[in-house]
C-alpha cells in the first residue's frame, strides 16, 4: 500500500498556484504599464501636435497683419549726359520707384525699381549719376545687377528702420516644387494685398531664354504691376524671394535670397 502525504500535496499545490498569481500578476502590471506608456505618448504627441498648430497659427497671424509694415518704398532720380551731334546734353528722366525690404543695414530691391535707365538708352549714354532715396536718406549702392534684375544698397547709420529683418529671418535654401509660399504683394501700388501659391518653378524655365534662370522661381499665383519689390515668404515665416516679374498674370516670378546672399552675409 502506498501512502501519499498530504501535506506534501498541498505545498506543491500551494507552490503551483503562486506560480500562477504571479504570472497572471505579472502579465496585468506589463499590460497596465504598456497602456500608461502608450497613454504618455499619446498626451505628449497630442500636446506636441497642438504645439506646433498654435505656432503656425502665429506664423500665419504675423504674415497677415504684420509683415505689410515691412515694405519700404524707396525713389530714384536718374541724371543722364548724352552726346547729341557731338556736344554732351544733361538729362533728368522721369523717377523710379517702387519697394523693397530692409535686412540688418541693407535695402534689397529689384533693379529694375531702382534703375531708370531703359535698355535702349544705354549705348546712347555718355555719363549717369543715379541718386536712390529711403525716407529722404541718401543710399549708397552696392550691387545693381541688370541683367539678373537684383540691387542691394548699404543704409546710412543714421536712418533708423524699425520693421527690418535679420539673417536668421531669411531662407537662402532653394525653393521646392509645390511648397506653399505667401505673396506680400502691392498691386498697382494702392495697398498690401496677400495671396497663398504653391511654388511652380524652381529655375525661371518659363521666362526670359529656353535655359532659364536659376536665381529665380514662380508661385501658381498672379503677379500684378507695383508686386515688385514686394516679398515672398514661406511656411516658416521667412523671406525666401524679392518679386521681380509676372507671366501674363497667371504666375509670378521672385529673385532667390541666395542672389542676395553674398550682399548681406559677407559685405
Amino acid at each position: 500500500m502506498v501512502y501519499i502525504d498530504m501535506r506534501e500535496v498541498e505545498k506543491v499545490q500551494e507552490k503551483s498556484i503562486t506560480r500562477r498569481n504571479f504570472l497572471l500578476t505579472s502579465g496585468m502590471l506589463l499590460m497596465s504599464g504598456k497602456m500608461v506608456y502608450d497613454s504618455i505618448i499619446d498626451v505628449m504627441e497630442n500636446n506636441e501636435r497642438k504645439q506646433q498648430e498654435k505656432e503656425q497659427k502665429d506664423i500665419t497671424d504675423k504674415i497677415y497683419n504684420e509683415y505689410k509694415k515691412y515694405q519700404h518704398f524707396s525713389a530714384t532720380k536718374s541724371k543722364i549726359t548724352m552726346n547729341e551731334d557731338g556736344k554732351n546734353v544733361e538729362h533728368l528722366l522721369r523717377g523710379s520707384h517702387g519697394y523693397g525690404i530692409v535686412v540688418n543695414d541693407k535695402y534689397v530691391t529689384v533693379t529694375h525699381a531702382v534703375n531708370g535707365i531703359t535698355p535702349a538708352l544705354k549705348d546712347l549714354i555718355v555719363d549717369t549719376e543715379q541718386t536712390t532715396m529711403l525716407y529722404g536718406v541718401r543710399l549708397d549702392n552696392i550691387v545693381m545687377d541688370v541683367k539678373n534684375d537684383f540691387a542691394v544698397f548699404q543704409i546710412p547709420k543714421e536712418l533708423e528702420i524699425k520693421n527690418r529683418f535679420d539673417l536668421d529671418d531669411i531662407c537662402f535654401d532653394e525653393p521646392k516644387l509645390g511648397e506653399e509660399m505667401y505673396v506680400i504683394g502691392n498691386p498697382e501700388l494702392y495697398g498690401v494685398n496677400i495671396r497663398k501659391g504653391c511654388v511652380s518653378d524652381i529655375d525661371g524655365a518659363a521666362i526670359g531664354n529656353s535655359k532659364g534662370n536659376p536665381l529665380k522661381f514662380g508661385l501658381d499665383t498672379p503677379g500684378i504691376g507695383g508686386d515688385s519689390g514686394t516679398f515672398v515668404v514661406n511656411k516658416q515665416g521667412k523671406v525666401a524671394g524679392i518679386i521681380s516679374e509676372t507671366l501674363s498674370y497667371i504666375s509670378i516670378y521672385g529673385i532667390k535670397m541666395k542672389a542676395y546672399e553674398p550682399f548681406l552675409v559677407w559685405i
